[in-house]
This record gives structure tokens, C-alpha cells and sequence, in this order.
């Protein structure tokens, strides 16, 4: 929580003192877990540290607030959140019934489905999945907006595109058309997680939002990518909001159910894909209204992999602060049953791109 205070302080720190910037710390350790009189205690501890006890008078324990569910982006928990709960107990949370289209208008319209915050058991229980699934934790994750599909070939290629016609950083590098498979309605593929957080950022430039990272030369190398995560642009989801989604309030192997039979009404895996990628939102079950999240090709997250997980961390995890290699979820169309399971992990180096690998993005 410290480190992620630390790279959020250069934002929070060109705010005035008062009020705003008081609520703005607040709302920010609540995104971290933290809420009620904890976090107020905790900014009060941060601004004392960071800005000197001077220069925060006016934020003493009498003038802290708990954070206001519209004061701004960093507001991420409501108020009254949740209980996080005992593991086994029932997952919490759902489609808020709101949607964004990002790019409206053009060929590369991308749709998002917004989910409230959510409450449940992240990982395998015992005796279920491979160790890397291990501990089974409850967590909470902040409310968010997920990509419908899987980035198709056509969305893909509209933006970098334009991004690359504006002179984007970012997009300079990218191929616009690097699928193996080839239809606009397909997913893109044989992507790397540097691409995946370089096309990130430059459909957010395109939006006028500001960039959730900063990508160096070094990324295909394993180097430092920085998330700011109190900016408003688009980025890969975290380990625990995949997981979040992909469940859709379920305990079960795949949102659909149990078996292999269930499997083959969410998505494309190794037993009915015949060998290839599939149009995105084909496959008849859409649970939450999202598509293919359990098959058609696997979807970078943000996280290094770390096994087995740290069952400490509570609210909004996002793994290790470091590592070798990037977490893939969902399985393909080339995967078996067990590789679309809501929990399974794969693990890639952040360099890698293979015609089973795409991304779906989310929007803070």
C-alpha cells in the first residue's frame, strides 16, 4: 500500500490542500482496501508523512470525511461496502446495467459492460486445480467496466492505425494487422503483453484519457512498466477482476457450470473450435452479458505471476511488484476443458505473442 501511495503522490500532490485533496487520499487507499475510519486514519498518516504536518492542518482527524462515492476518479469502494466475509460464503456483486462504447462512431467501436464491486473466493479449493491455484482467498475488487469481447482484428487495426497516423509513442511499434487467423470479427492474436499495454495506452490518447502506463523500450526485456492507477485511461484487467468476471457469481468451474457440455455453450476450446478462432459473442452463453471469457484465446492480464498467491492480500490484488513472467487467463480455441476453468493461470514472458493469446480491456 505504501509503494502504491508513493507512485500515486505526484497526482495527489499538485492538488491544494483542503477538502478535495483530503477526500482524493481517502478515496484513493479505499481503491487499496481500505475504508471507513481504517482509510481515514491511514490518509491522515500519509499526508502527515509525505506533505508535513504543517502543511496538512486542515486535514486533522475532525475534518476527515469518508471518501464520497462521486468526489472523483480515485473513488473506487463506496462507503458502504460489502463485507469482505468467510471463505466458502456466497460471491456478492454483479452488472451495474450501465455500458460504455469507446471509439463510437468509428470501425473500431469497442463495447464495455460495467460490474459493481464484487466480493468472492479467488482461486481453487483444495484438492481442485493445479498448486498455482492455491490458497482459495476471498477478495474484493472496486467496480469497473470490462470489455464485452476479446479486442477483435478490426478494433485493433482501426486504433493503431489512427495512433500511428497521430504520431502516438506508443502505437509506433505496433503491427496493425499481426493475427494469424484473419477476419475482423475474430479476435486479435499473436499479441505481447508489451503490445497489449502499448495499444492500452494509445486507444486512450485517442479518447483523451490519461494513459494508465508508462511502457519503456526495455518492456519486451522484462524492464519496469509503472501503473498509475489514478488515471482515467484503459488498461489489461487485474488477475482478481478477470476472475471476477469470469466466475459471474458463480462457484463453479466455468460460469456455465461443471462440465465439458457447460463449457461448450461459453466458448471455444480444443473440443469444438475446430482448430481455430471463432467470431467474438458467437458462442450462446454470455454470462454478465460478457463473451469468451472461458476459451477462443487466452487474454493478458496486468499481473507478474507469483505462486501460490498471497491469501494477505485482500482488496483490489494485483500480484507481485516483480517477476519473469505475465498472467494469461481464459484458455483458446488450442487449450483443453481444464485451460478455460475460471481459475486456471498460464504464465508467459511479457514478450511472447502466440496466435492463442489476445486481450480484452478495462476501463477504470
Amino acid at each position: 500500500l505504501a509503494l502504491a501511495a508513493d507512485a500515486a503522490w505526484p497526482g495527489i500532490a499538485t492538488m491544494p490542500e483542503g477538502p478535495e485533496k483530503t477526500s482524493a487520499v481517502v478515496s484513493f487507499l479505499s481503491q487499496h482496501g481500505m475504508s471507513g475510519a481504517s482509510s481515514v486514519r491511514a490518509a491522515q498518516e500519509y499526508l502527515t508523512s509525505r506533505a508535513g504536518a504543517s502543511a496538512d492542518a486542515s486535514t486533522s482527524a475532525a475534518g476527515l470525511q469518508s471518501p464520497s462515492p462521486g468526489l472523483s476518479v480515485l473513488s473506487k469502494a463506496p462507503p458502504s461496502s460489502p463485507p469482505i466475509g468467510n471463505l466458502g460464503d456466497a460471491p456478492v456483486g454483479g452488472p451495474t446495467g450501465r455500458t460504455y462504447i469507446a471509439r463510437k462512431g468509428t470501425s473500431g467501436e469497442i463495447s464495455f459492460v460495467g460490474l459493481s464491486e464484487g466480493v468472492y473466493d479467488m482461486g481453487s479449493p483444495d484438492g481442485v486445480g493445479s498448486s498455482d491455484e492455491h490458497p482459495q482467498h476471498r477478495v474484493r475488487v472496486s467496480p469497473f467496466a470490462l470489455g464485452q469481447s476479446e479486442v477483435t482484428q478490426a478494433q485493433w487495426t482501426a486504433v493503431v492505425q489512427s495512433a500511428q497516423k497521430g504520431k502516438d509513442a506508443d502505437a509506433k511499434g505496433l503491427k496493425a494487422d499481426p493475427s494469424s487467423f484473419k477476419g475482423a470479427r475474430l479476435p486479435v492474436e499473436s499479441v505481447s503483453w508489451c503490445d497489449a499495454a502499448r495499444f492500452a495506452n494509445a486507444l486512450s490518447r485517442l479518447e483523451r484519457k490519461r494513459p494508465a502506463y508508462a511502457v519503456g523500450s526495455d518492456c519486451e526485456q522484462g524492464g519496469e512498466v509503472a501503473w498509475d492507477r489514478s488515471a482515467d485511461g484503459y488498461r489489461l484487467p487485474t488477475e482478481a477482476e478477470w476472475e471476477y468476471a469470469a466466475r459471474a457469481g458463480t462457484k463453479t468451474a466455468y460460469a456455465t457450470g461443471d462440465t465439458e457440455a457447460d463449457l461448450a455453450r461459453a466458448g471455444w476450446y480444443d473440443g469444438n473450435s475446430g482448430s481455430t478462432t471463432h467470431a467474438v459473442c458467437t458462442a450462446s452463453a454470455q454470462p454478465w452479458g460478457l463473451c469468451d471469457l472461458h476459451g477462443n484465446v487466452f487474454e493478458w492480464t496486468w499481473d507478474w505471476y507469483q505462486s501460490p498467491y498471497d491469501a494477505a492480500e485482500v482488496g483490489n490484488p494485483a500480484g507481485a511488484t516483480r517477476g519473469g513472467n505475465r498472467v494469461l487467463r481464459g484458455g483458446s480455441w488450442g487449450n483443453s476443458p481444464a485451460n478455460a476453468r475460471s481459475a486456471f493461470r498460464g504464465n508467459w514472458r511479457p514478450s511472447d505473442a502466440s496466435g492463442i493469446v489476445g486481450l480484452r480491456l478495462v476501463l477504470p
